[in-house]
């Protein structure tokens, strides 16, 4: 149990632990557009967000994302999944040369004349006149992706009675070139494609860009800011007057009245001033509590403004409104990890004692009983590979069989009597009951033996019981609430039974190996007799000589079917002494995963006195004492008060071992991450 640290405070841009998830049904279709590299960034952090906030199903329904960037490296690229970035390519031609080139496009209407700074010239992404070029020469790509969002904004929730409110968000760095450049025809396009439908389209944008050491006291930030600024309120009072010449490819827009394009703008930052936030982390922020609030119930939503309304004769936009974003740092994690304490050491407390109304020794009849019982009802005789091998020597016992055998050997001129025949055979049978099980030390292959067919057989019979033997000692510790005191005397138990039954094993082989010889006797015997007799009566004994080479061949496999049983028996009593050490060794453990809790406590009290003390820093504020720690783990009574066994099963379902960890270690794992299930079972 590491972690011994101080909590740390969690910046914007994402979500630390939170007491209660937010369960509501989200009342809200999002299509959310980053634009530029602070765009993309932004969307990048929006999907995490939302990945905390939201269900799988429900981002998948309610919500799209989609980041509009330059590709520069990929290295550089955020991680979002292929079909939430668009990313563009172009490579800048002379700047006298674009008007020419893209004519046909109408650029020459718009595009600067060549600017006087020679570093504009020899990097023309400075200027955001390229990032828009940028969107003409990838016009095809823009238009097909822009329609299909259009479109699932408009069908998503129809045919279902829902009432989704339709928002649209657009993030981007007004102090940025790339993104700035990319507003006005990003947004004109958007909002004629959702003409039909009542949409709602705001503009999150920053004042600032990423550091740019070329422009270290941000000029050209604040001049991206101010010319964005100026455009925005031109062609949102007017949007008859500005229409973009973005070309539409694959389609035909709708032809209505021209209508603004965003509904509402909020400006964050400032573009003169520094900050250590980053400036796509509040575009982040205010997107994701804005949809977050949709999942509360309605009487308890926040008042979120409203799109200001239209006013004509007016020469600026009135719908601009600044934010700041401060996140107050409730130490959720602090509070829910000294709440884990006290009730893992509850849970380590149950597993010393013992719970159970079921007696040990009652688990142990059962669980003997049923292993005694696959041992001895398993038909491994009818299985086709052990029938098969028995069919074999079913002929080559017979009197067919050893009177062909007889035959070839006189035609060889060899001694050809039945009794010495039928003693090599027998002599071949015994070498049968060879077993699977190699001797330590040899590189020697198992032997095919009836013995090996017959231990495979039994082997996959009990498969699945060893598996649960193997994995009964977590089962009736932790996943039970037993204890393991109580699984330790359980399994004693079983080792008792296991021990006494024995016996009855060791019995069954002897009994067998008794009747083998008596039924070998008399067919050596009878082999005897064969060789005195001639005519008719050889005939008759060669009929006797099937029956009791039969009944030898039958005593034979129940012999090596009794040895195999007795070897299966002492495998788990092998087993079960191996739980129970398992058990042994884990008990100290209990004492020593108390005492880490206890100083872990201490080390925690004390980090959150020492936040206590320390003054409120932007963007998060510190909000800590001992009556909101009180407060807050109130709601937490219910679980502390369960009965202790439902308590430590609570604990143990909420546990997440690695996948790969073997049964034997699981015991003790347990008890290392028992703090971390505890908290997982608070938070659940």
């Amino acid at each position: 149990m590491s972690d011994n640290h101080a909590p740390a405070l969690i910046s914007l841009g994402e979500f630390g632990e939170r007491a209660h998830p937010l369960r509501g049904d989200l009342r809200e279709a999002a299509l959310i557009i980053g634009l530029g590299q602070v765009g993309l960034q932004a969307v990048a952090r929006v999907h995490e967000m939302l990945g905390a906030a939201l269900t799988r199903r429900e981002i998948q329904t309610n919500v799209r994302l989609l980041a509009i960037a330059r590709r520069r490296s990929i290295r550089e690229e955020a991680t979002l999944p292929r079909e939430e970035k668009l990313m563009l390519t172009y490579d800048p031609v002379s700047w006298g040369d674009v008007p020419g080139r893209y004519a046909y496009l109408g650029v020459a209407q718009w595009w600067p004349h060549s600017p006087r700074a020679r570093e504009v010239l020899d990097d023309p992404w400075q200027v955001r006149a390229t990032s828009r070029l940028m969107l003409y020469d990838n016009a095809a790509l823009l238009s097909e992706a822009l329609y299909k969002l259009a479109n699932w904004l408009h069908e998503v929730g129809t045919g279902r009675d829902l009432k989704l409110t339709r928002r649209i968000y657009v993030l981007a760095s007004l102090a940025e070139a790339e993104g700035s450049g990319m507003i006005f025809d990003i947004v004109t396009r958007l909002r004629a494609l959702c003409r039909q439908e009542p949409t709602s389209m705001f503009g999150v944008f920053a004042m600032r860009a990423m550091p740019n050491p070329a422009d270290p006291e941000n000029v050209g930030a604040m001049a991206n800011a101010y010319a964005t600024l100026r455009e925005i309120d031109a062609f949102t009072l007017r949007p008859d007057l500005y229409p973009s010449t973005l070309p539409v490819i694959g389609y035909a827009l709708p032809k209505t009245e021209p209508r603004r394009a965003l509904d509402m703008i909020f400006l964050a930052d400032d573009a003169a001033q520094s900050s250590p936030e980053l400036p796509e982390s509040a575009l982040a922020e205010l997107v994701t509590t804005w949809i977050a609030a949709s999942l509360l119930p309605v009487e308890k939503a926040p008042s979120l403004p409203e799109p200001i309304p239209t006013e004509k004769d007016r020469d600026r936009f009135s719908g601009y409104t600044t934010f700041g974003v401060a996140k107050l740092a409730l130490p959720t994690r602090t509070a829910m990890e000294l709440a884990a304490v006290g009730v893992a050491q509850a849970a380590l407390n149950t597993l010393k004692s013992a719970y159970a109304t079921t007696p040990t020794s009652v688990w142990a009849a059962q669980t003997a009983n049923a292993l005694r019982g696959i041992l001895f009802s398993s038909d491994v005789q009818r299985i086709p590979n052990v029938s098969n091998r028995l069919r074999e020597w079913a002929y080559d016992l017979s009197a067919a069989g050893l009177i062909r055998k007889l035959e070839t050997r006189a035609t060889k001129g060899e001694m050809a009597r039945m009794v010495d025949l039928v003693g090599t055979e027998l002599r071949r049978l015994e070498r049968e009951t060879a077993s699977m099980t190699s001797d330590p030390g040899t590189t020697s292959a198992i032997p095919d033996t009836l013995r090996a067919r017959i231990d495979a057989a039994l082997k996959a019979e009990m498969d699945e019981a060893h598996g649960g033997l193997a994995a009964a000692p977590v089962d009736m510790a932790y996943a039970k609430g037993l204890g393991l005191v109580w699984t330790l005397s359980a399994l004693d138990d079983l080792d008792a039974l296991i021990r006494s039954g024995m016996g009855e094993f060791q019995h069954n082989l002897t009994e067998a190996q008794a009747a083998h010889q008596v039924n070998r006797q008399t067919l050596l015997d009878t082999s005897a007799q064969y060789d005195l007799k001639t005519g008719t009566r050889r005939k008759q004994i060669a009929a006797e000589l099937d029956l009791r080479a039969q009944a030898t061949l039958t005593a034979m496999a129940e012999v090596i079917l009794a040895q195999a049983r007795l070897d299966a028996w002492r495998t788990l009593r092998e087993l079960v002494d191996l739980l129970r050490d398992q058990v042994r060794e884990t008990l100290p453990q209990i004492e020593q995963s108390i005492a880490a809790l206890r100083d872990f406590e201490i080390t925690y009290r004390r980090a959150m006195e020492a936040m206590v003390n320390q003054p409120p820093r932007f963007p998060a504020g510190v909000l800590l004492s001992d009556t909101w720690y009180q407060a807050g783990t109130r709601e937490l009574a219910n679980l502390t008060q369960v009965h202790p066994r439902d308590l430590l099963c609570q604990i143990y379902r909420a546990w997440a071992p690695p996948p790969d960890l073997p049964a034997e270690r699981r015991l003790s794992r347990f008890l290392t991450d028992i703090r971390d299930s505890t908290r997982r079972a608070l938070v659940s």
